[in-house]
């Protein structure tokens, strides 16, 4: 199963069994039409790190639920930073 997060919930969606799956994106298209591969090892490892971020987000979350404010900001900006090195 994958775990998956929809835009902007702060719960986790339900578990998807790999034969539900549709698609998988190769490439993240910006607004500004520029391209960002995504199967390259470096949006692999920075995406593992986006994942792990948000696994220890969501226990924090669910331990301190609302999260104090500091915490929040702090898994904003690390995730951020991670997009950066993505060049999302």
């Amino acid at each position: 199963f994958y775990l998956v997060n929809g835009d902007g919930s702060r719960r986790r969606d339900p578990p998807v069994a790999p034969a539900e799956v549709v698609a998988r994106a190769r490439t993240l298209v910006k607004e500004n039409g520029r391209t960002v591969p995504l199967r390259t090892l470096r949006s692999r490892l920075v995406g593992a790190a986006l994942a792990s971020v948000s696994r220890v987000e969501d226990a924090v979350t669910d331990a301190f639920y609302p999260p104090p404010l500091l915490v929040r900001k702090m898994f904003y900006l690390s995730s951020r930073v991670l997009c950066l090195l993505l060049g999302a």
